[in-house]
């Protein structure tokens, strides 16, 4: 019978989990010394390794010959675990059972000794989704486990998790595994189960994936049960999402507000079976992405043009002569725009402004006059040409990352709590009018 490749390849060792070094090694170290708690949260997004680590541990802490806190995947307790043949050991999913019920009879259960292993274990997965009532059911014997009991719980939503709970459990985060050790599995696995699997094809299913490697896994197998080589265009093919050059020409329709256009590329894309949803949020991305970098070429071309206006003796001169009032006019900028933005905030403009507001216009014309004070800046570092190409690189670095975190923070919350948004605009606004000013009298 076939496996899928995500079951077949399921890590059986810590060492052979992908990316969560920092949670395999110290449960390795716990097991190895035999400073085990009673207790474990494990928590992270989809696919990670949570469950998969859970039971792991499950095995190596009733594995019969350890191997430097490794199961050996060959003694009857580990065979038994793997296979959930023991009832000492029990996976649970706490979505399908998540009553107070279920709770009292795990609890009432728990007290007896195994019968099989050493440790009986309960791993109870999306714990989250357990009621109130069964979590203070489930609090009970976390305050007072027996010694022959272990509970492991996994979440993808911590938060929902009560203190009560988090405060008796080790609590371990699993962070999104990065795209290239999920190509490196990829290929490994690819390799061993003969499928042509070619680097743009391995790029572009960890990019999909999204740090989970269950997902790219199976992303995977989809993609090789069509057959033959699995490049990026297999992948798009296969997945029925939408490639570069279409979403590069949705792009354009946007830029050149074609709506007709735009609309009969998304009619085409949706009748050739593409995933519209998925082709939307990669538009999404592309217009964050060049809003970055509209900000990013604003402040180094407005440094750079600075630097070279500073090489002008005739311009030096009237600079240095009414160097107070470039600096004042800068201020004035900043501080009319943060004026304007709390004004709408305080007066609620925004109730009936939509998404469309924001064009590239607008953009262009903020990140111009943004980027005046770097102009100053340019003129004032004329001096500095052995160190010019490091000053415009941090420059554009430090700008690509506010404007990310910027952007990306806007457009998320921005249109739920735009007064918040204005407010917080315009403060920083004004902020950086007074650190103009500032600068001119140090």
């Amino acid at each position: 019978m076939y496996q899928a490749l995500y079951r077949k390849w399921r890590p059986k060792t810590f060492s052979d989990v992908v990316g969560q070094e920092h949670v395999t090694e110290t449960l390795q170290r716990q097991v190895a010394e035999g400073r085990l708690s009673h207790a474990y949260l494990f928590t992270g997004t989809r696919g990670t390794g949570k469950t998969t680590c859970a039971k792991i541990l499950a095995k190596a802490v009733n594995c019969e010959h350890p191997e430097n806190g490794n199961p050996c995947n060959k003694c009857s307790s580990c065979l038994g675990i793997e296979s959930g043949g023991f009832l000492d050991v029990m996976e649970l999913d706490a979505a399908s059972n998540n009553g107070v019920d279920h709770v009292r009879a795990l609890r009432d259960e728990a007290i007896y000794s195994p019968a099989q292993v050493k440790k009986r274990v309960y791993i109870i997965d999306e714990v989250h989704m357990l009621s109130i009532a069964a979590f203070n059911a489930l609090l009970k014997i976390l305050e007072e486990p027996p010694e022959h009991l272990m509970f492991i719980l996994a979440t993808t939503e911590l938060h929902k998790v009560p203190a009560t709970i988090l405060s008796r459990c080790q609590r371990f985060a699993f962070r999104r595994i990065l795209p290239r050790e999920i190509v490196g599995r990829l290929n490994y696995i690819a390799e061993q189960e003969g499928i042509d699997l070619r680097p743009d094809g391995a790029e572009l299913l960890a990019h999909i994936a999204d740090g989970a490697l269950r997902d790219a896994l199976s992303l995977l197998d989809q993609c090789a049960a069509a057959g033959g080589t699995i490049d990026s265009a297999a992948v798009l093919d296969a997945l029925g999402l939408a490639g570069n050059l279409q979403t590069a020409q949705l792009m354009d329709c946007v830029l050149r507000r074609d709506t007709k256009a735009a609309l009969l590329l998304l009619h085409r894309l949706y009748g050739s079976g593409k995933d519209v949803g998925a082709v939307l949020g990669e538009l999404r991305r592309r217009r964050i992405a060049l809003y970055c970098l509209i900000f990013c070429a604003a402040q180094v071309a407005a440094m750079e043009i600075g630097r070279l206006l500073g090489m002008l003796p005739r311009f030096a001169s009237y600079y240095t002569v009414a160097q107070g009032l470039w600096h004042i006019l800068g201020a004035l900028i900043f501080f009319v725009l943060g004026v304007c933005l709390i004004v709408k905030a305080v007066r609620k403009k925004t109730v009936f402004e939509h998404r469309s507001e924001i064009t590239y216009k607008k953009v262009v014309g903020t990140a111009v006059l943004t980027s005046l004070d770097s102009l100053l800046a340019g003129v004032s570092s004329r001096f500095l040409d052995a160190y010019w190409l490091s000053c415009l690189a941090t420059l554009f670095g430090v700008t690509a990352l506010c404007a990310l975190g910027g952007v990306s923070v806007g457009y998320h919350f921005g249109y739920s709590q735009k007064n918040t948004a204005y407010w917080i605009g315009g403060a920083l606004f004004l902020v950086t009018g007074v650190d103009v000013l500032i600068r001119l009298f140090v």
